[in-house]
């Protein structure tokens, strides 16, 4: 299986555990974004989230239900609120790091 392909299966893990369930909950983008802008958001989101176990990523859609932005709270909330409950759910393995592992 190709690297392309890995990353594929992950997204669309994400999609279906993280991202498919909020927006059945009405989540979606502020007028006026583009449709590019949105895909590339939500895949940005999928790869961060992509280390994440089937329970974590459960985890963090059920922790992400009331996040949203906005006054009706429909909005999605940035890459980095995600990043930040993946990361209290599980951590990522410093193997992911490479920035953080060069430190050790």
């Amino acid at each position: 299986m190709s690297d392309d392909q890995k990353t594929e299966a992950k997204r669309a893990r994400v999609r279906r555990l993280l991202i498919e369930p909020l927006q059945e909950l009405g989540f979606r983008f502020k007028r006026g974004t583009s449709d590019g802008d949105a895909a590339r958001a939500l895949a940005s989101i999928a790869d961060d989230l992509a280390y994440l176990t089937d329970d974590s990523l459960r985890r963090v859609e059920e922790t992400m239900r009331d996040k949203g932005e906005g006054s009706s709270r429909c909005f999605w909330p940035p890459r980095a609120t995600f990043i930040a409950y993946a990361q209290l759910a599980q951590h990522r393995p410093i193997d992911d790091m490479p920035g953080v592992s060069s430190w050790f």
